[in-house]
């Protein structure tokens, strides 16, 4: 028990983080209590609930799936990258709606880094960067979402590949 809630130690891993498809668990290394105030602790551990209970790495898995042939573009690329942020925002709002602080999820956040989805396509901006601005209630201006367009095409590829295969 970490902060009152179920967590597997395991050093090596980074700060915190959900493993598992079937049954997601909390994982964290064993030195976060003492790199965390308990406000930031709570926040951080609250922030990895909302993963396990909406079953993040099973959308990560299905995600990479994808991600695969649509990094072969910008647009594709900027998709991933929003997609993976958009995953770590909503964690911080349900944390937020749990009773964690916008503060206590920063300084969390500055102080571990944001080993989900380090930003090495320049232009884009990373995970933490779009986090951070989330939590400031700044918007982030990306340019126009080309979520409705790659979703039609995975959608229409989807469906030929059915075709192919029945």
């Amino acid at each position: 028990m970490l902060g009152g809630v179920s967590v597997g130690i395991v050093d090596g891993i980074g700060p915190a983080s959900v493993a598992g498809l079937r049954i997601p668990r909390i994982y964290c290394a064993s030195d976060l209590a003492t790199v965390l105030d308990p406000e930031e602790l709570r926040a951080v551990l609250l922030h990895e609930r909302h993963h396990q209970i909406e079953h993040t790495p099973s959308r990560i898995i299905l995600l990479d799936g994808v991600g695969w042939p649509l990094g072969r573009s910008p647009v594709g690329r900027r998709w991933i990258a929003r997609t993976r942020a958009q995953l770590e925002i909503a964690a911080d709002r349900y944390a937020l709606a749990a009773g964690a602080t916008r503060a206590d999820l920063a300084s969390a956040l500055l102080k571990l880094g944001d080993d989900m989805a380090p930003s090495s396509l320049a232009g884009y901006a990373a995970s933490s960067e779009l986090r951070l601005r989330a939590l400031l209630d700044d918007t982030p201006s990306s340019g126009p979402d080309p979520t409705p367009w790659i979703a039609s095409a995975v959608a229409v590829g989807g469906v030929l590949l059915l075709c192919l295969v029945i």
